[in-house]
């Protein structure tokens, strides 16, 4: 797998984290998301990408959520499931075009999160609730991307 295939899988990861509204963890959630996404590439060239994100509930403290990301290149579709426990996030993903998958853990306030990604590919992530939306910001530890830049808000 490539290095960019590797940071496609765990771009799809950043939308599946970005779960948590910390009214009651997953308050709010339940529903269609969707926004654009920006790569920044080590050279510094960028690409755009559109993704769009449902969560459904799994009961009060678990949430599922799959997403699909493209551009004219590139392909992502992911599923995770994640659980909170008073602020405490764990869970797992899956990545089916490139066939990854690893876990995700973190902690969060009413204000964000900050998350590691482990698997198939290693980042950190820092998620800002800002009104309604999600502003979302992943930074791989090694390769040819450095970050991710994405903004969700409900669609439905």
């Amino acid at each position: 797998m490539s290095i960019v295939s590797k940071f496609a899988a765990a771009a799809a990861l950043v939308i599946l984290a970005a779960t948590p509204s910390y009214a009651g963890a997953f308050d709010g959630l339940s529903g269609l998301w969707s926004g654009p996404a920006n790569l920044t590439f080590a050279q510094g060239n960028t690409e755009s990408m559109k993704c769009r994100t449902t969560f459904i509930s799994q009961g009060a403290n678990k949430i599922k959520a799959t997403v699909r990301c493209a551009n004219a290149g590139m392909n992502i579709e992911a599923v995770a499931l994640v659980t909170e426990l008073n602020g405490t996030l764990s869970g797992t993903w899956e990545e089916k075009v490139y066939n990854s998958s690893g876990t995700l853990s973190g902690m969060g306030d009413a204000s964000g999160l900050s998350m590691k990604i482990a698997g198939a590919y290693s980042a950190t992530l820092m998620i800002k609730i800002v009104g309604s939306e999600r502003q979302i910001v992943l930074t791989p530890q090694s390769g040819v991307v450095k970050s991710l830049n994405v903004r969700l808000a409900k669609a439905d």
